[in-house]
Order: structure tokens, then C-alpha cells, then sequence
């Protein structure tokens, strides 16, 4: 079992956190000394200013830059939107991180099997257009016999099935970019139909 270290009511993974956080609670005490929490000017410079150096990288500390904006909003004098946001913890960045890049792997693999969706549905179109062509040929050869009819019609409705199928998952692909895209999430080598209401509209 992984050794814990407690201080001041947080939990930390190894001794190095460990350490980190006393230092850092070293420095909240130092600047809790040397601040008057009551001038909101000079509290806010403080914030701004351990925001710009990125001093705090613990829990300590990450609570230290929390009380600060609170008390700021609470004041009254500045709203919350113009207090910066308390930055995240760097587990939780790393976290965010790979989830982002769990999502981009998804979005590939999803992208990867589109294109080769693609690509089957023209290669059952070709096969469906020269099917039609060689029924024609047959037609004005005068060639057909029951067989050939009962065959032409078993391979017609073997790939009208298949290029149906497809033409439905492609559908749902086509979708998926379309949100994707209404994220500001570009998928190259896809371009999404206009809505039937922009085609009309520019008739």
C-alpha cells in the first residue's frame, strides 16, 4: 500500500507534494503578514500578481488565491467577471489533458472509418451502375432468359440492400460531422450537405 502524508487537512501521494505544500504554506503565512486584507486595490495587485509569477501550485496555496477572490467579489467593489479565475491543479490539468487527447483518438478513429464507409458506398454504386448497364445490354440483345432475369434480380436486391445500409450509416456520419463542425472542430476530407432551407432560400 502507497505510503499518504496529511498536512493541514489535505492529503498528498508522495513526499514531494508533501513538501511543496509547506513550502507554499510558508509563503501564505508570509503574505498573509504582509497584506491588508482589507484595501481591495492592494489585495487584488497581490492576486494579479501571484497569477502572473504562477506561485502556487498546490492545494495549499490554489485555496490560499480562492479566499483572495472571494473576498474580493464579496466586497462588492469588483464583479466576478472581472476577477481572474483560480487556476487549476496541475493534477487536474494533466487530467484535462488526456482527456482531450482521448477525444481527438475517438474523433480520428470515427473520421478513419468514415472515409472507408466512403469508399465502399462508391465502389457498391459502381458495381450498381454496371449491373444497370449490362441489364440494358441484355435487354437489347434479347438475351435474357428466366435464369438471367431471376439472377439480375437476386444481385439488384443484394447490393440495393447493401448501398441502403450505407447510405443510412453515412447519413449518421454526415450528423456527427455536422456537430463537430458546429463546435469549431474541422474534419477534413468531409463536406457536410447545406440545410434544405439555405438551398431555397438562395433560389
Amino acid at each position: 500500500m502507497d505510503k499518504k502524508f496529511t498536512f493541514q487537512g489535505h492529503t498528498f501521494d508522495d513526499e514531494k507534494q508533501l513538501i511543496a505544500a509547506k513550502k507554499e504554506a510558508e509563503a501564505v503565512e508570509y503574505l498573509r503578514s504582509k497584506t491588508d486584507f482589507g484595501n481591495m486595490n492592494n489585495l487584488r495587485k497581490l492576486y494579479d500578481r501571484i497569477l502572473d509569477r504562477d506561485m502556487m501550485e498546490t492545494v495549499i496555496g490554489i485555496d490560499f488565491l480562492k479566499e483572495i477572490r472571494e473576498t474580493l467579489i464579496s466586497s462588492g467593489m469588483f464583479k466576478e467577471d472581472q476577477i481572474r479565475t483560480v487556476p487549476l491543479l496541475p493534477e487536474v490539468k494533466k487530467l484535462k489533458k488526456r482527456q482531450e487527447t482521448q477525444k481527438r483518438s475517438r474523433e480520428r478513429t470515427l473520421l478513419e472509418r468514415s472515409e472507408r464507409q466512403n469508399t465502399i458506398l462508391k465502389t457498391v454504386c459502381f458495381f450498381l451502375v454496371v449491373i444497370v448497364i449490362a441489364m440494358f445490354v441484355i435487354v437489347l440483345t434479347g438475351t435474357r432468359s428466366p435464369l438471367a432475369v431471376r439472377y439480375e434480380e437476386q444481385i439488384l436486391n443484394k447490393y440495393a440492400s447493401w448501398a441502403e445500409e450505407l447510405q443510412e450509416k453515412e447519413y449518421y456520419l454526415r450528423e456527427y460531422v455536422r456537430k463537430l463542425e458546429a463546435q469549431g472542430i474541422e474534419v477534413p476530407g468531409w463536406e457536410t450537405e447545406p440545410d434544405a432551407g439555405s438551398e431555397t432560400e438562395g433560389e
